[in-house]
C-alpha cells in the first residue's frame, strides 16, 4: 500500500493510508483492469477506498467516499459496505448504516442502500466531494444490492419491515433506479419498491429468522 494521508478527525488531524496495509478490507470489485473499490477500516468506520493496482508492487490508494461528519472531531461512525457497479460504470449502490460503536454493528441503525456518482469518486483528492443520495428509506436490514443488466432496477434483500410487516429474517426486493429529482431533493425513495419473496411460517414452528439473500441477474 502507499497514497496518502486523509483528513481524519478536524484540525490537522490525519490517518496515514501507508499504515492500513492490514487494517480489515472486504466486498472488492473490479472498476477496471488496473482498478479495485472495496471498503476498509478506518478509525471512523469501513469507508470505500479505490485501488490502482497497475504496478502489482504498489499499490496507490484514495478514498472514495467520506462522511461529513469525518472531518469533525465528533466521532459518529457509519459503516459503508457492499458496492456494487452499475453496468455502465456510472452508479455505485452500497449499504450505509450508522452505529453508536465502532467495533459492534448490533449498535447500527440508519440502514439504507446509497448510490454514489462515479464520476464524483474522489473528489478533491479526499472524497469528501463525492455525490451520494439514497434510493432507499432506513430500515432494520438491507444487504447484498445488485443491478439489473439494463441499470434501471436495484435487487436487494432486506428485513420485513421493508414492506411494512414484523418479524425475522429477510426477502428479497426491488426498486426503480430513477434519479429524476435528485438536483431538487424530490427524488422518489423506494421508487416502485417490489417485493419478489414470500417466506411462510407454520405457527410455532421453532425455525424462525430465514434469510433470502445475495440475489442476481442472469445475463439476460
Amino acid at each position: 500500500f502507499s497514497g496518502t494521508s486523509i483528513p481524519i478527525g478536524g484540525g490537522s488531524s490525519t490517518e496515514d493510508l501507508s499504515e492500513s496495509l492490514n487494517a480489515r478490507k472486504g466486498d472488492p470489485i473490479w472498476i477496471d483492469d488496473n482498478t479495485i473499490l472495496f471498503w476498509m477500516t478506518i478509525r471512523r468506520g469501513n469507508r470505500l477506498f479505490m485501488a490502482d493496482i497497475s504496478d502489482p508492487r504498489h499499490a496507490v490508494v484514495q478514498p472514495v467516499f467520506l462522511e461529513a461528519e469525518d472531518a469533525s472531531p465528533v466521532a459518529f461512525y457509519w459503516q459503508h459496505m457492499e458496492p456494487a457497479l452499475s453496468p455502465d460504470g456510472r452508479w455505485l449502490a452500497f449499504t450505509r448504516s450508522g452505529c453508536a460503536l465502532a467495533d459492534s454493528f448490533e449498535s447500527c441503525t440508519n440502514l439504507s442502500l446509497q448510490v454514489l456518482d462515479m464520476a464524483t469518486a474522489g473528489a478533491g483528492n479526499s472524497g469528501y466531494g463525492a455525490l451520494v443520495f439514497p434510493v432507499t428509506d432506513e430500515y432494520s436490514r438491507i444487504q447484498k444490492p445488485a443491478w439489473s443488466n439494463d441499470g434501471s432496477k436495484i435487487i436487494f434483500s432486506g428485513g420485513m419491515d421493508v414492506s411494512g410487516s414484523s418479524g425475522f429474517g429477510t426477502e428479497l426486493y426491488t426498486i426503480d433506479f430513477d434519479t429524476t429529482g435528485l438536483a431538487d431533493g424530490t427524488m422518489v425513495l423506494d421508487n416502485n419498491l417490489d417485493r419478489l419473496t414470500f417466506t411462510d411460517y407454520t405457527p410455532g414452528d421453532p425455525i424462525q429468522g430465514i434469510t433470502n439473500t445475495s440475489p442476481q441477474y442472469t445475463p439476460d
